[in-house]
């Protein structure tokens, strides 16, 4: 079962439907964000907890329209504060298997490129993207 993130309602943090993860309750309240705590917490209680990959939608400025924290460092700290964190430390004791959703750009901004090789480096956690918070995602074999 797929769960594509829900665009947190609220604040900065929310530019991609991939930012719908964050459960840290300093972000949620600093940037006004939408709460999903409590739909992980109902999660762990169900017997298809193991079948369960997060899915996040993520895309360069060309389509969501960030002009702000779209390349590293900013932009990996995004992905790990709203779904990295789900395959390294989990939630609950639960680590989630994290596959992309979406991706794709219309190449009308010069930002893009920049974006979508720095989002590929996270995802492999290559150099500087190997910061021990999130293991790589290149699939969903631990």
């Amino acid at each position: 079962m797929y769960i594509e993130g829900c665009g947190q309602l609220g604040g900065g943090a929310a530019v991609n439907w991939g930012d719908g993860f964050s459960t840290d309750r300093a972000t949620i309240q600093s940037q006004g964000l939408s709460d999903p705590n409590g739909f992980f917490t109902t999660l762990l209680t169900k017997p298809y907890l193991g079948n369960v990959v997060i899915s996040p939608h993520y895309y360069p400025p060309s389509i969501s329209q960030n002009s702000a924290s779209f390349v590293w460092p900013a932009l990996w700290a995004r992905m790990t504060g709203s779904f990295g964190y789900l395959t390294k430390a989990g939630y609950g004791g639960h680590r989630f298997p994290v596959v992309f959703g979406e991706t794709g750009t219309c190449y009308t901004s010069a930002n893009d490129i920049p974006m979508l090789e720095d989002m590929a480096k996270y995802i492999n956690n290559e150099g500087a993207a190997n910061d021990g918070l999130h293991n790589p995602m290149r699939n969903m074999i631990w």
